[in-house]
Order: C-alpha cells, then structure tokens, then sequence
C-alpha cells in the first residue's frame, strides 16, 4: 500500500473521531465509507442477498441494493427510477411488510447501516440481525426515510456482531413498490474460512469431513486403478493437475490414490425419503492425510468422482499457469449419486456450425459439471451437418447421400430476413461433420462420461434434407421445387413451413440409411474410447416432431405418418424414440415406452402427455423454455428473446423448478432434465457461452441433486466460484447481476518454466494470477508485495498487472447484434520486479514476498493475503513455496560443480572382464536346446547378469556374486531329450515280469506346508527378478504335491528348493506414495521417508548399489537350488 493512502486513511480516522453528529446528505450523494471508517468497508458485495419479492421477474432483483454502485444522475426522473437496467432493488407489492436480508460468509462488525431509498421510500422500517437466519432480534426501530433518493444511516453506539442482517419496512411513502437503491453495511468481517465441501456442485448426495490433515498430492503421486476402463478418469485428473500443478499421476499400483471399480456399490441409504438415484452412476470418495480411495459402481461413476476431485481441489485446478501451493483434498467422505439419469444439452450447429474444437471445449465444461448426454440437432432447415456416404444403401436405392453435407456446406441461418436486434448482421456459420470428426467427437465425449444422443428433425425443420436430395421431393413434400429443378430451395416465405414426404417409402429408405450410419459411427467411437459401451452408448434416437406449420389440415396425419413410420425404424435398431411434445399427435403411433421432451405449454396437464405416461409406459425429459431454453436472455441488460419469461430468464428461474412436480407425475417416469442451445441468432461460441453459463450449472444441479438437498441462496454462493474456474479455462460467461461474484488470488510457481513466469532480465517475474468477473481494467485493483529477505529487511516492490482480455458488454450497430461484442475479462497476471540487491547476489538469495489484494469493486477476495518463499540464485527464480517450511529443492538437472577444493580420490574402476565373457558365452546357448525348467533359472541368472553389467555403480562384489550366479545356472541346465532314431519298438526282455510290490507312501506334509504359508505372499511386494524363482520354485513345489510317483527324494529336493528361493527374495524398494496401511485394507497410506545417498535427495538406498542390481545377484543365489528343481522335474517326466 503506498504512504499517500496510508496517510489519506490517517486523516478520515482522525476526522471520524472529531465529527461523531451525522448531518442529513445531499441528494444522491453517499457519506464517503472510506474517510468515515478507518478500516471499514460495505460488507454488502460480499453477502448473499434475499428478499421478501421483486415486482418483475428478471428485473430489479434485491441483488442491486448490495452491488455498491453509486447512484446515477437526476435518480428521481422517471426515464432513470424506471429504466429496465436501473440498479436498485423494486420490491413486491401487497400490503407488506417487505424485506430485504444480507447473509455474510463470515462473522461481520457492523458499525453503520446506510440506505439509499428510490422513489418509492420506507416510512416505517426496523433493522433485524440474526446468527441464523431464521430467529431474528430487532436492533433499531422507529426508522424512517426522509425522502426520494435520500440516504438514511443509522449508527450503532457498539457495533453489531452477526452474521445476518435484514431491513423490515412496513410502511411506504406511496403505493408504488417500495424501492431501494443501495443498502450499505458498512464494517469489517473475520476472514472467510472456505470449506471445499460446501463449494461442490452438484451438490452431492452426501458429503462430510473426516478429521485428520488433508491428503496433499506430492510430485511422485501415482494412482492406482483396478480396471482399465477407470484411466478415463485418471486422464481427467492428470489434464487438469498438470498443468495448474505439475502433477504427472502416472497409473502405477499400490498407490496413495486408488479408483476401483465395485458393481456392488449402494448409497441408497443416502437417498432421502420420496427420492430416486441413477445408482449405476454412483460413487464414494474417502480421503485422509494418507491417501484417496475412490469406489464406483462403473467407469462413469469413477469419471464423476474424479470431477468431485478436481472440485475439492478448488476452481484454479484449471489454471493453465501452474500454481505455487500443492494441490490438497480435504479429509472427507462423500457419497453420491444422481437423482435423474438423463441430465443433458441440446447443441444446434444445423443453424450455426460448431466446430468440433468448439465442442470438445463445451464437452469439458459439461463434463465438470456431471452433465452426462450431448443431444446434437444435426438437421433443420438451414442444413445437414454430418456426412452420410452411399455405402450400405439398401437394394435399389441410387439415392447420393454425399449431397446433404456437400449442399449444406453453404447453407446457414440467414442474417437478412429477422429484423430483430438480437439477430447478428452476418449469416450463421456453414461446415459439416465428417466422418472422422463425428467418431472422434463420439470418443472424446465417450471419455468424458457423456453419450451423444443425434436428433435428425422431421417432419417439419427439413429444408436441410429436400435441398439435397431430389429422392425426397416427392409425395406430399413441401415446398416443391421451382420449375426446372429437382429440390427445393429455402426462402423466406416457406422458411418454417417445410416436411417431408410423409406418404412417401422414399422418405424412410433415406432415413433408415441415415440412422444406421450414425449408428455405425457412434459405436466405432465407443469402441475407441477407454469406457464400457453400455455406460456411453444411449440407446435412444431423437426423431424431432416439432413445428410443423403447414396449416393444411392435415399437421396430424403427417405427423401420425412420420412418427410412426421412423418411430418403427428406430425400434428395429433397439433405440427409443423421443418426440417433441408437440409429435404427440402421434401418440398412438409412435412405439410403446416412447419418450417425450417437453419444451412447451403445461406438462401437467397435457393430455397427450398424460396417455404417453400412463398409457403408453412412456417416459419424459423435461426443457420448458423459462426453465432450460438458453435463446432466452439471462439478464434485462442484455438484447435478445425473452417470451418465455416476459422479461430475462435468470439463473433463478433455471433453478428454481421442480421437474417431477412441473411434468405432473412421478419420479420414475422422469428420465431427466436438458437444456437447449439453439443457434438462430449465435455466431460464435463466445456468443453461445454467454447464454449457457452460469445456467448450465444451475441445470446440472437440478438433474443431479436431490429436490429436498436444493436451495437456491445456497447455490448462488457457490456460483461465484464457477465463474473463477471459467475464467481460468478461458470460457466466456455472464456476469449475472443476481450472483455474489467475488475476487481469488493464487500465488504461481515463478520457478517453473511452463508458468511462464521466468524472471526477466530487470529482475520482473510474475508472482501470481487475479480473477474476478466482470474487470474493465487494473485500475480498481489495489496490490501489494513486500520481499521480506533472510536478514529481516523489508523492501516494497513495484507491481505490474496486465490482462490479455478486459471486460466488455453486449452492443448492437444498426440495430444488429454486434458479435463477440460481450466478452469476460481474462485473469489479471501480477508481477513484481525484485531488489537489484537480491538477482545480482552472488550465491542464493532466500526470502519471502507478501502480498495483499484488494478491489474496489468492494467484493471479497479469496486469497486476500498470501505470502509465498521464494529463493533466487544468478538473477533468476529457482524455487517458490508456500507454507512455513522449505520443501527439499528439486536436483539440478545439470550438475554443479564441486566447491570442494580437495574432492575424494575417483573410485578404483570395477573389473567386469570376467563376467562380461560368461555372459558372451552364456548368450550363444539356444534355448530349444535345453529343458524349459533348467532354462528359466539360468535366463533370470543371465539378465541378472547382464543388469550388473550394466550398472556403473556395481561393487566388485556385485559383480562376483553375479559371475558365481551364472556359472551355477548355466552349470545346472539339462540338455533337452533328442527322439530316438530308430522307430522300431525292441521287444520286452521279460514277457511276463513279477509285480512291483506297494511302494511305501511318501511323506509330503511339510512340502504341502511351505507351499501354502508361501503361496499367500504377494508379487508386488517383491523384485520381479528374485519373485520369477521364487514363482518357479513355487510352481514346480506344487507339481510334486499333485505327482503321485514322486519319490521321497522329489518331495526333498522340490522343499530345499523352495525353501532356498524364498530366503533370497528381495524386497521391492518403497516408493513414498505406495504402501498399503493392513489396518485399513484398500486405504493407501503415508510411508516413513526412505534412506537417501547424501547427495542424491529423495533416491533409496538399497545395499550398495540399486535395486535391481540387488535383484540379480538374488536370482543368482538360486540359480543352485532352482536345478535341484529341475532335476525333480527331469526325472518326474522321464517316469
């Protein structure tokens, strides 16, 4: 902070002191909260705000009382009091009382409340606080305002301590709604103290923490996984923790982090009472200090729980800078599972193309936030998006399916003919899907939870069919081609009045061509994907239904024919229909168990609906336009549709629904919630986003979690932490007026290259990065940074912000959408330049750097005081760290040299003559040439061998040892039997010989003893060199046991051999993020620290040389008793 505003806040505390009276303010004119209270601030951009109503839905929410803006100009003239973007709050009407409450994230001092009325103002009101928000205590009353656009403050002699604060009027100045412009609480509040569980959305089924420290992922983290279907997840967590903190995560076994896969899985017990789950999607996370087990029922269900994961870990884990602070999981136990199996989203490229790039970023997005199906709207009149070809066209069909992608390829959604605002001034975007893009897409999906669900429109929304393919103009299509054509043409006058030929087998040949391509397709990109194909593979097909304005009197029978005809294709291909609620003229047609997608209209009371339901052992997706249709604007400030909610459709009303009441039956009837894209008026995906986020995530709660579990307020508080993690994956989204945005600061590692953040030759290095939605410059940011050195010396460093992307706001030119014209500002980057004293040091140059973060947006800030160390040698920044204590630098990978001025004498050369020889020798012998049960044993002594050779830090003993080991095995190989030559049998010497007498038994309890006592060791618990003996020894012990002619000797020789091969195992060398605690099965733990060489941090020591150096000369020291088994075995098989 600079002396001048240390000085000016001096100064306001002193003149605070000397004018306790309070005089009336001048009209629209606030008292300055800043030279009035010392430290204080508005607490009021920081709470969660609720009131008792609002006149107009979408307008003039409570949020605006709290959103610390100024008033404008002349606030009492009607144009400004009742402009559609006024910023104050408009209450209910009624009689009252109307009320509007403050809820802080942390225990709040409150010394003043400060209202700015509208021109409808209290007479009456009181102030309430309450540490619960449910029991409240009056703690002024008798309050009333002066006057419009008057400020009303009122002072406490001994300021306020709660956590809620509510103003009740009950009285006004007249019968319009009560208004207020602003309500400040002016004051100071504790630090917010984050608990990550209550930041996870969906919010789960059941979520609490355990005691014990967080788990902290450590470099060397690896996860374990017991089905190859789970590294879908795995890969979800190493894309984002590797590059927010450097994590690799390699699949390795007896990891700290596990996924597993249990069919047996049940969290039923977490369902509350008249609830339903998708169980096959469940999931439990237990974390602790040591370790992650995650249980699911499927792969999916793994690929969720990683998302919960990542959202434990906090909003920055998709920061594409990485971070200085380790990634952590609280210790925590979550179980989960989603209430609807169905939670999805309509993308429309038939009007606006989307690349497939686009989509695989939207994909990402959904998939973070559990939403499981991409319904994709591949046709409609504007065009045909996927490529269909001619092979497999059925007997007599000529039709050229390679004409839908090639004509569509210069069709989109017309700028010239709407004449709204909300419509662009350029043409949508043309392009179409290859093959190769819809199987990749299909697998990228695939290995982010989500299945692809393809809807190709029909009757009606089909210009995009006719115009390609002169097959289908025919029958009783509309428009008919002009004269002297063969398709027909897309013009304003037929736009939204196409069909197809219903009456026409044609129509259905093109369309069972269609599906079973897409099908083909869809299948080749499961099978190419890490996850099972019943997890992936919906089995449904959207045949479309909607809109068919022909006003013919023949709408019914045409959909009747066409639903029923494609509804009968679709059921002999094992998919279910879906219909738009609209297609239900078809009801009796279309197959039983059928789907409807409701978007229109009362579900509840739909007839048509109800016969599907009840009747016709239907099922339903719920997407009533005010609750899921994202054409509908978000906020009033923004131009576009809005019939669906008479106003904005906010994030309130995409919340605020219950599907299974709104469809008007039960749970089990519905399959799920999606919400729709539709792209008549989008030209980008920038534009797309703004619509869908934050929506989307208020969509995926509603399908996810349980109605009883759901709450609004609530979910407005974790919004703001969406909003970071978008900004950091570079998504743009908008920044509703009705959330609590906040600010978040996160120190960078400005010691890894990949940050970007290497220090500059001035000395200027990058610390770390600020997002806040919502910031048209750095002005308004106040940062500082103290270096702090060993010595105890503080220095104030200069500070330098930039953000690649300021904010900007929605415009029109010519009464057209301007395009791209609204976009969310990037995360701001900070950057210091450090004391001349400490990059131009010689030697090391340890310290710390604390920095403080405000914004006089007044929000809060996450992160507000971080204070990082950071070491600097030869001018650049070599490692940075948070916490009290100095993590163990990473080695060099260049070698410094020794400052030792008298190192020690270089080690005396090992002589590997001798062993290199045997083994040159030991190589020529050709393995056929010898029985299989000697060679095993004297490959493993040769590789051992070779290993020794191999390694530079081999003793002279370790080579010795190796030598004896492969002359000992190569001592005890069997030559294999060579077939006698002469293939006449000779004739028995004795043609009637005596019978053997009874042999006597042979004792094998003690051999049958040691195989099982050592039959239940572990192979992962030991070298592979020293287990692969121990394993034939093993083997070769449990012949013996089953060999009924075994002799005495046999049984000896197989005991001493097995006995000798399980003395020289050798242990496997500890890595720190493996062991496995035996108190908790399946709960990997934290291993104590192994022995290092001094010198070569973080490597174990095992004897003298590596580990695998210790198992070869282990397989040596069997090689002796491992031929003692083979001649058991020789002799066994010559009886």
């Amino acid at each position: 902070m600079s002396t001048t505003k240390r000085a000016a806040r001096a100064i306001g505390a002193l003149l605070a002191a000397l004018a306790l009276t309070i005089a009336p303010a001048a009209a629209w004119a606030a008292p300055d909260d800043a030279a009035t209270h010392a430290e204080a601030a508005n607490l009021a951009p920081k709470a969660t705000v609720t009131a008792s109503g609002r006149e107009t839905g979408g307008q003039k929410g409570p949020e605006l009382a709290a959103d610390n803006r100024d008033l404008p100009d002349n606030p009492t003239n009607p144009s400004v009091h009742n402009a559609t973007d006024a910023s104050r709050w408009s209450a209910n009407g009624g009689d009252g009382p109307w009320w509007l409450a403050y809820e802080f994230p942390a225990k709040a001092t409150i010394s003043s409340v400060r209202i700015a009325w509208g021109n409808t103002y209290a007479t009456a009101y009181s102030l309430q606080t309450s540490d619960d928000g449910v029991t409240w205590q009056d703690v002024a009353t008798g309050l009333s305002g002066t006057g419009k656009a008057q400020w009303s403050e009122t002072v406490f002699d001994t300021p306020l301590t709660t956590t809620h604060l509510r103003m009740v009027a009950t009285a006004k100045s007249q019968s319009y709604p009560l208004s207020v412009w602003e309500m400040r609480a002016i004051g100071t509040m504790e630090a917010v103290v984050a608990d990550p569980l209550d930041g996870l959305t969906p919010k789960p089924l059941y979520a609490a923490s355990q005691d014990g420290d967080p788990f902290t992922f450590a470099s060397d983290t690896c996860v374990s996984v017991s089905d190859p279907s789970l590294e879908a997840a795995v890969d979800i967590l190493r894309d984002s923790l590797g590059a927010s903190y450097g994590l690799d995560l390699p699949v390795g076994t007896q990891c700290a982090v596990s996924f597993a896969i249990d069919p047996a899985l049940d969290v039923s017990g977490r369902i509350p009472d008249g609830g339903s789950a998708s169980l096959d999607e469940s999931y439990r996370i237990d974390a602790d200090a040591d370790g992650i087990a995650v249980t699911a029922a499927g792969a999916k269900g793994g690929i969720w729980a990683a998302q919960t994961l990542l959202q434990l870990i906090g909003p920055w884990t998709s920061s594409p800078v990485k971070l200085a602070a380790p990634a952590t999981v609280p210790a925590s136990l979550i179980e989960d599972a989603p209430r609807y199996e169905w939670r999805g989203l309509l993308v429309d490229p038939a009007r606006s193309f989307y690349p497939v790039d686009e989509l695989e970023r939207i994909i990402d997005v959904m998939s973070a936030y559990k939403l499981d199906i991409l319904h994709l709207h591949l046709s409609d009149d504007e065009g045909f998006r996927l490529e269909i070809t001619n092979d497999g066209r059925a007997d007599g069909d000529t039709t050229d399916y390679t004409r839908l992608a090639d004509v569509s390829d210069s069709t989109s959604f017309p700028a010239k003919w709407p004449n709204q605002a909300w419509s662009p001034a350029q043409d949508g975007r043309t392009g179409h899907y290859t093959q190769e893009d819809f199987i990749g897409l299909v697998t990228y999906a695939a290995d982010h939870g989500i299945a692809i669900v393809p809807e190709y429109d029909g009757p009606a929304h089909s210009m995009g069919l006719l115009q390609a393919l002169p097959e289908l103009n025919t029958g009783n299509s509309h428009p008919k081609p002009a004269a002297g054509k063969d398709t027909a043409e897309l013009t304003k006058e037929n736009y939204g009045k196409t069909s197809l030929a219903t009456d026409s087998d044609a129509t259905y040949t093109v369309m069972a061509h269609i599906m079973d391509q897409t099908e083909a397709m869809i299948e080749q990109g499961i099978a190419a994907s890490a996850m099972p194909a019943d997890e992936v593979l919906a089995d449904y097909l959207h045949l479309g239904g909607d809109e068919l304005f022909l006003n013919d009197g023949a709408q019914e029978t045409r959909t009747q024919q066409y639903l029923g005809r494609t509804g009968e294709l679709a059921a002999e291909r094992g998919k279910t229909a879906i219909v738009w609620n609209d297609g239900l003229a078809a009801v009796d047609q279309i197959p039983a168990g059928s789907v409807v997608q409701h978007w229109t209209g009362n579900a509840a009371t739909d007839a048509r609906i109800r016969k599907l339901l009840n009747e016709r052992d239907g099922r339903i997706i719920m997407s009533p336009a005010a609750n899921a249709y994202f054409p509908q604007k978000p906020g009033n400030e923004l131009t576009g549709v809005s019939w669906a909610c008479g106003g904005a459709c906010t994030t309130s009303n995409f919340y605020e629904w219950n599907p299974t009441s709104a469809a008007g039956t039960t749970e089990d009837k519905v399959l799920g919630v999606e919400d729709a894209l539709w792209s008549e008026h989008l030209r980008s995906l920038n534009d797309a986003e703004l619509l869908m986020y934050t929506r989307m995530f208020a969509t995926a709660e509603v399908g996810w979690t349980q109605q009883s579990q759901r709450s609004y307020t609530d979910w407005n508080r974790r919004a703001a932490d969406m909003g970071i993690g978008l900004m950091n994956r570079g998504e743009n989204f908008h920044k509703a007026s009705e959330i609590r945005w906040h600010g978040s600061y996160r120190a960078v590692d400005a010691a890894s290259e990949a940050s970007g953040a290497a220090t500059g030759s001035d000395g200027t290095v990058m610390i770390g990065r600020y997002a806040e939605p919502g910031l048209t410059g750095t002005d308004g940011l106040d940062i500082d940074a103290v270096y702090t050195g060993e010595d105890g010396g503080e220095h104030t460093l200069p500070v330098t912000l930039s953000m690649a992307q300021t904010f900007t706001t929605q415009r029109t030119e010519g009464g057209k959408l301007v395009v791209d014209s609204a976009r969310m500002n990037s995360p701001v980057d900070v950057a210091v330049t450090l004391p001349a004293d400490v990059t131009g040091a010689d030697g090391e140059q340890v310290g710390t750097i604390r920095v403080r973060v405000a914004s006089s947006s007044g929000v809060s800030v996450d992160g507000e005081e971080t204070t990082i160390g950071i070491a600097v040698e030869g001018g650049r920044v070599t490692q940075v760290w948070t916490g009290d204590v100095r993590p163990d630098p990473t080695p060099d990978p260049e070698p410094k040299p020794d400052p030792d001025p008298d190192p020690e004498p270089e080690p005396t050369p090992v002589d590997k003559s001798a062993l290199t020889a045997a083994v040159d020798e030991a190589g020529a012998l050709v393995e056929a040439d010898y029985t299989a049960d000697s060679w095993t044993p004297f490959a493993a002594a040769l590789a051992g061998a070779r290993t020794v050779l191999a390694d530079d830090a081999a003793t002279a003993d370790d080579v010795a040892a190796a030598l004896d080991a492969l002359n000992a095995a190569r001592g005890g190989l069997v030559e294999a039997e060579v077939p006698d030559p002469d293939p006449d049998p000779k004739p028995d010497p004795d043609p009637d010989p005596a019978p053997d007498p009874d042999p006597a038994p042979v004792d094998k309890n003690k051999l049958e003893a040691a195989v099982r006592q050592w039959g239940a060791l572990t192979e992962s618990d030991y070298t592979s060199a020293s287990w692969k003996a121990f394993a034939a020894a093993l083997a070769d012990a449990k012949v013996v046991l089953g060999n009924d002619a075994a002799t005495a000797d046999d049984v000896t020789a197989a005991l001493d051999a097995l006995n000798a091969a399980h003395g020289a195992l050798v242990k496997a060398p500890v890595d720190p993020s493996t062991p496995t605690d035996p108190d908790k099965p399946g709960k990997p733990t934290k291993p104590a620290e192994p022995s290092t060489k001094p010198g070569n941090p973080g490597k174990p020591v095992i004897g003298s040389t590596g580990a695998a150096v210790g198992a070869a000369i282990a397989v040596a020291l069997l090689a002796g008793a491992a031929g003692a088994a083979v001649l058991v075995a020789r002799r066994r098989d010559s009886r």
